[in-house]
């Protein structure tokens, strides 16, 4: 029990949690210039998203309200209607619900007969103390899984006759109210995180009744649902009785379509697998607890069970009884296996996010210490199980270290939940250079998600001294979509820089016609790719 209560101390240094949704287009768009005032303003997501009350508004040069009414929402579409509008800038400001629960927030500006400077921000607030908890709140979902479903089941299937002990009492009550915490707050929290408000969003009427209408809420009433039918099997006197499979399995439900696996396309498949994923790693983590709390120690103390009378001396552990665990465990390793690679596909969206992202990079660290827990697990299979009893202070080392590595792999388990996607995020900036009469001009693209880009060009010689530019004309074309103008503006160094709302990943080609000193224009294209 001791290696798993670490899981509280390192969940609450857990990575914040950031946006996953991706603003990939605004109408009108950032930085434009309208000689006609729009009647309404569009953001397109890559995803569906979730718009709380006074999520998107528009504001005046004053910071005046501007918008005459609700949002309209169709698909990845968030539509905001405006008032008649006089001459001047407006700023758009944003702030939605991603499919996985997280929040996005940002803002765009355009001008109405003037000029708009572009603003181009899509962020995440900084984390704040109701961030901290609610990645607390996750984690204590991990852990009650461990203890009331993994812990349950084991003692249900390999050691019956542990149920009335002290040990697994504790950890079926302690898995049982953690549970119920995590539910609890879970509605009132992701308000407050909607809303943007601090602790004054727990009791937002406004905020609870936004997220009353998503699904987590419907999530958390069923997890309750399902700890009050489980909870004879967790606070019963006497021998408790065993944890019953529907319940059990409606708690990991409850976790697993929550988060990551229910963003994305193939969500009916990928949030079964979640819960294949989340109840091997329960009962390979709560069969080694159950076994260094329960079994190790109730033959230590010399404690009689079921099997006393044909058991050797209390300090020795017959190597049967390791053997039946040691095929669940192998049982539970395959199913975690299997099921992790095709989770870790579905996020890892190209293959060189997976050391070039957050997501990915916190992704190696489970794996190695999943390989860690299993190389340990196997070398103390080989040095404990032979034909006779095996001794317990052996054994008790061996497992100890084991579930050190597992209760850091559930710690690792919760990051991942807080990190945004690999396949959400990767988009590393790209050098590229274009033929320039016998020069290069360099462009540097800080970015190459879908979305908001920046741009910057200029042009040097073959010694590599820079070229004196007049101006750069540029515009991105693509198969998907009409093309886009790509406006520059000239810099220090002789570098123009831009930005511009690129809305679809695929292939782009940057068309550019450089205005050289002397007056001759030359025309040059290159390639990249968006993400």
């Amino acid at each position: 029990m001791g290696a798993l209560l670490a899981l509280a101390s390192a969940v609450g240094i857990a990575a914040p949690a950031e946006a996953h949704a991706v603003l990939v287009s605004v109408d009108p768009a950032d930085g434009a210039r309208l000689e006609t005032a729009p009647a309404s303003v569009v953001l397109r997501f890559d995803e569906p998203v979730r718009v709380p009350d006074d999520g998107v508004i528009a504001l005046d040069a004053r910071g005046d309200r501007v918008d005459s009414g609700p949002v309209a929402l169709d698909g990845v579409d968030v539509e905001l209607p405006l008032d008649e509008l006089d001459a001047g800038v407006y700023m758009i400001s944003y702030r939605v619900v991603s499919a996985d629960g997280h929040v996005v927030t940002g803002s765009s500006r355009f001008g109405v007969g003037r000029d708009a400077d572009p603003v181009a921000t899509a962020s995440t607030d900084p984390p704040g103390p109701v961030d901290v908890a609610a990645d607390v709140a996750r984690g204590l979902g991990y852990l009650g899984a461990v203890l009331l479903v993994g812990v349950g089941a084991v003692v249900a299937t390999l050691w019956r006759g542990e149920r009335g002990s002290r040990p697994v009492r504790a950890a079926l009550r302690v898995g049982w109210m953690v549970l119920l915490v995590s539910a609890l707050t879970a509605v009132p929290l992701a308000a407050a995180e909607a809303a943007g408000a601090g602790w004054s969003g727990l009791v937002d009427p406004d905020a609870l009744a936004f997220e009353l209408g998503g699904g987590a809420a419907f999530l958390a009433a069923v997890r309750v649902a399902a700890l009050i039918m489980l909870a004879p099997a967790a606070w019963g006197r006497g021998r408790i009785p065993p944890i019953t499979a529907a319940p059990a399995l409606a708690v990991l439900v409850s976790i697993a379509a929550v988060g990551h696996a229910a963003a994305g396309d193939d969500t009916l498949i990928a949030v079964p697998v979640t819960v294949l994923h989340l109840a091997a790693m329960a009962v390979w983590l709560g069969g080694v607890t159950v076994l260094v709390t329960a079994v190790l120690r109730r033959r230590a103390d010399g404690a009689a069970g079921p099997d006393a009378a044909t058991e050797p001396a209390a300090d020795a552990v017959p190597a049967a009884t390791l053997r039946r665990w040691s095929r669940v465990a192998f049982l539970s390793v395959a199913v975690l296996v299997l099921t992790g690679e095709y989770l870790g596909w579905r996020q890892l969206q190209p293959l060189p996010s997976l050391w070039s992202t957050g997501w990915g990079l916190t992704l190696l660290v489970k794996v190695g210490l999943v390989a860690a827990a299993l190389l340990v697990a196997a070398v103390a299979q080989r040095a404990v199980l032979g034909a006779g009893p095996v001794r317990r202070p052996r054994l008790r080392a061996a497992v100890a270290i084991e579930a050190g590595a597992l209760a850091a792999v559930l710690a690792v388990s919760t990051v991942l939940t807080a990190e945004p996607p690999a396949r959400t995020v990767y988009g590393p900036a790209v050098a590229l250079e274009a033929p320039l009469r016998g020069d290069v001009l360099e462009i540097r693209v800080d970015g190459t998600r879908r979305g908001v880009q920046t741009f910057r060009v200029g042009a040097r010689d073959p010694s590599g001294s820079v070229v004196p530019l007049d101006g750069v004309e540029a515009t991105l074309t693509s198969e998907a979509v009409p093309a886009l103008a790509l406006p520059l503006e000239a810099g220090a160094g002789g570098v123009f820089t831009g930005t511009a709302s690129v809305p679809v990943a695929g292939d782009w080609t940057i068309r550019l016609v450089a205005d050289l000193a002397g007056g001759a224009a030359v025309s040059t294209s290159t390639a990249y790719t968006v993400w």
